[in-house]
């Protein structure tokens, strides 16, 4: 996911929170560390509050957590001397971190908050009956459920279909995108090939779904991004197509 780097950084403060207990008691440490949460925390609770993915929440998030840890800083240097001559690198820590995950989310490292991925497939037909769609693809073994990367098998000329279900908050409206990556062996990297997007209305307990198609799709490995409007990475699925040739 191309949101490894922000998970990675959430791991690395819940595991390290037991291997570097000592560090962690320093108190510019704690400080750095209260702020990563409020910021992460004030941007989860103005998401919801504004129900939108946009960047106001991101932005205002920002702004509220580091006028909050400002405040702290302040009342802190007056009761602890040490952090009064430190305060240097008390703001030192704070900047570094702000202007980090300001990086993150503009770079679409950070996750769009609040959006999930709980569902994405491949499949060679999807049709609607009332408010349920009926599935068809490859049936697979317990190793291929397990083992990220499908594959389907189609004739030439024939639709893929990629489905997705995405978690969202009562009542928030936005646009997601399905955006299609084929993988070029002859020049070594993903190219871009369609981004089609749909309208999504949060509040549905097992997600709001969505489907996109590609007719005739070479054969290979494929991958579709499900991101949102400012290309944000919700998920990714990958697989692979098979074309099978008739007589």
């Amino acid at each position: 996911s191309a949101s490894w780097p922000f998970v990675l950084i959430i791991t690395g403060l819940m595991v390290s929170n037991d291997i570097f207990r000592k560090y962690y008691l320093k108190p510019i440490v704690q400080v750095g560390v209260y702020f990563f949460i409020l910021f992460s925390v004030s941007v989860l609770f103005l998401s919801f509050l504004l129900n939108t993915v946009s960047t106001r929440p991101f932005v205002l998030g920002g702004f509220v957590s580091l006028l909050l840890i400002s405040l702290y800083i302040y009342l802190l240097s007056k009761l602890v001397p040490s952090v009064k001559r430190n305060k240097f690198y008390f703001v030192l820590v704070i900047a570094i971190i702000f202007s980090g995950m300001y990086f993150l989310y503009f770079a679409n490292i950070i996750p769009p908050i609040p959006l999930a991925l709980r569902e994405a497939g491949v499949y060679s037909s999807i049709e609607r009956e009332g408010v349920e769609y009926i599935l068809t693809g490859e049936k697979e073994n317990f190793l291929d459920k397990i083992i990220p990367g499908q594959t389907i098998t189609i004739t030439q000329g024939e639709r893929i279909y990629i489905y997705s279900s995405i978690f969202a908050p009562a009542d928030l409206k936005t646009k997601i995108y399905h955006h299609w990556q084929y993988y070029s062996k002859k020049d070594g990297k993903w190219l871009d090939k369609d981004r089609l997007g749909f309208a999504i209305i949060g509040g549905r307990g097992d997600g709001f779904r969505g489907y996109s198609f590609k007719t005739n799709p070479a054969p290979g490995k494929w991958r579709v991004l499900v991101e949102t409007e400012r290309g944000q990475v919700v998920g990714r699925f990958k697989f692979e197509v098979v074309v099978e040739i008739e007589d």
